[in-house]
């Protein structure tokens, strides 16, 4: 079954991307608010233009920065939170996205076959156990009721430990099937 790729952003493209753009929107308003700032309070001449816009768009891009990195690292946040409670045993994960990155697209779509066969398989497991388990308890619980009969028998010293034997085991046996 083939399927059809989806078109969407890379991942490195959207952070160049986004790096460039923090650059630029944070030098032109350090400028603008450097001469916003320089009109109506006259800022101290003892730092340079140039320093009083480094100043500001370090601020401003570290903002921007951080701002952008939300957006763009929530999802694989979101994917993160799932696999941990995935990794606990909760198979019911899934997860959905509207993110134009191609990378976070193909990831939640793995996920999400990745959960549903987790789900698939602890079924069959469960149902295997639970099979095999019948299916031991039946032959071991007619030996024990045999061997249950032969105890109200007239049996020599040796056949009742023989007896006493074969009673414990299978009662052992029926233990470590119930465990099952």
């Amino acid at each position: 079954m083939e399927q059809k790729k989806k078109k969407g952003l890379r991942i490195r493209s959207c952070l160049t991307g986004a790096i460039w753009l923090a650059l630029v929107f944070s030098t032109v308003i350090s400028a603008l608010l450097f001469a916003f700032l320089n009109h109506f309070f006259n800022l101290p001449g003892s730092i340079s233009v140039l320093g009083w816009l480094l100043i500001f768009n370090t601020l401003i891009a570290g903002l921007i920065t951080s701002f952008i990195n939300a957006k763009l690292l929530e999802p694989i946040t979101r994917l993160s939170k799932a696999m941990k409670e995935v990794s606990q045993g909760d198979f019911e994960q899934h997860l959905e996205t509207n993110s134009r990155i191609a990378e976070v697209g193909e990831s939640y779509q793995s996920f999400n076959v990745m959960t549903k066969e987790l789900r698939t398989t602890e079924v069959l497991q469960m149902d295997f156990v639970s099979n095999v388990s019948h299916e031991f308890k039946t032959p071991i619980n007619a030996i024990e009721g045999y061997t249950m009969l032969l105890q109200g028998e007239e049996l020599s010293p040796d056949q009742e430990e023989y007896v006493e034997k074969i009673l414990f085991n299978t009662q052992r046996l029926s233990g470590l099937v119930g465990n099952i």
